[in-house]
Formats: structure tokens, C-alpha cells, sequence
């Protein structure tokens, strides 16, 4: 699941391997332009996103989750949790 909360200091972002990169923005399902729009709206109140993910999160949702939030112009993504360091 794939997943967006508007919060006071940042969008949260759950990203998971059930329902191809499912999406939701303030527990609300959305895709296509829809999370574009959600996303876009979102970004009027946050510069911030965080993107949550489960190890069975498949890159290419993450990827895709980053992809939207970047076109969205949000400045700050930080991951939950962190990418291994190598």
C-alpha cells in the first residue's frame, strides 16, 4: 500500500508490495491524476514528505512515490525507514 497523510510538518508516504503501489492520500484512496492533484494540494501546506515502505515494497513504488512528490516540488524526502547504509 501506498499511502499519503498530510500532517502539520510533513506528508507521510507508506508505500507497500499489496495492490500494485496503491495509493492513498489522507487514508483516501487515489491514483492517476487524482495523486497528483492530492500531492499538489498537499504541497501548499509542507515543503516535507516522509515515504514510508515495507522490505517487501518493491523499488520501482518507492521510485514512483519519489518521481510524484519531485514533480509535486516538494524540497525535503526523507525515508522511514532509513535506506541501509552501504
Amino acid at each position: 500500500m501506498f499511502s499519503l497523510l498530510v500532517l502539520a510538518a510533513a506528508v507521510s508516504v507508506s508505500v507497500g508490495p499489496a495492490v500494485p503501489c496503491a495509493t492513498t492520500v489522507d487514508s483516501v484512496a487515489v491514483a492517476g491524476e487524482e495523486l497528483t492533484a492530492a500531492l499538489k494540494s498537499a504541497r501548499q501546506h509542507t515543503s516535507r514528505a516522509v515515504v514510508h515502505y515495507s522490505p517487501e515494497t518493491p523499488w520501482r513504488c518507492i521510485g514512483g512515490a519519489v518521481t510524484e512528490l519531485a514533480r509535486a516540488h516538494f524540497r525535503h524526502v526523507t525515508y522511514d525507514p532509513p535506506f541501509p547504509k552501504r
